[in-house]
């Protein structure tokens, strides 16, 4: 697992060394988590607070394009 970011209260974006495609990463804030799309930025699956998913969504829509490329960079790299 690689950490790609640490957000707001908590919270962590990761990455799980073999993940299966579609690429996506994970938000993680204590023993909740969620899997969201690259691409879109649309929960996959999980469960997250909504404080904490207001984090998440902030944080991926606060860097647009550049943050699905970085994403996608690192999908590649440990999936």
């Amino acid at each position: 697992m690689a950490v790609y970011a640490r957000l707001r209260r908590g919270g962590r974006i990761v990455f799980r060394t073999g993940d299966h495609p579609p690429p996506h990463f994970h938000a993680e804030f204590g023993d909740d988590e969620a899997t969201f799309y690259i691409r879109t930025g649309e929960l996959k699956e999980g469960h997250l607070p909504r404080q904490d998913l207001r984090v998440v969504n902030r944080w991926y829509r606060s860097h647009a394009d550049a943050t699905v490329d970085r994403l996608m960079e690192a999908w590649n790299e440990y999936a």
